[in-house]
């Protein structure tokens, strides 16, 4: 199984996500969303991902005078993340109908690795 991991604290967003999903020709996988304005929408993303397998994390509230909660909130994600391989994505990224499979591919192919990438 993979672990989608979507860390977010900005509003927006969840309809690119969710159809980048729902288009994935690779079946076996979690969507982990670490959730930095659960006050705000905790049920609604809720009920929107109903029909993926979802873990919905709150994310844990800032330390005093540290201006982002990003490496935080990733740890929380990457704790939460019950699969194999994970797979990182940010805010309002499109991801193709092949996205999963080929990085499912790629693990296989070569174990434990680091693949990074850039949009456009």
């Amino acid at each position: 199984m993979i672990s989608v991991l979507n860390i977010t604290c900005r509003f927006g967003g969840f309809d690119i996500l969710h159809a980048s999903l729902e288009r994935q020709t690779f079946k076996d996988f979690e969507v982990v969303i670490v959730d930095g304005l659960w006050k705000n929408r905790e049920p609604q993303v809720k009920k929107y991902f109903k029909d993926f397998n979802l873990k919905y994390v709150r994310e844990d509230e800032k330390s005093k005078g540290v201006y982002s909660n990003l490496a935080h909130a990733d740890n929380q994600g990457f704790r939460n993340c019950n699969g194999e391989l994970i797979v990182p994505i940010q805010d309002f990224i499109w991801c193709p109908p092949y996205m999963l499979h080929k990085f499912n591919e790629a693990y296989k192919a070569y174990g434990n690795i680091l693949v990074t990438a850039v949009g456009h």
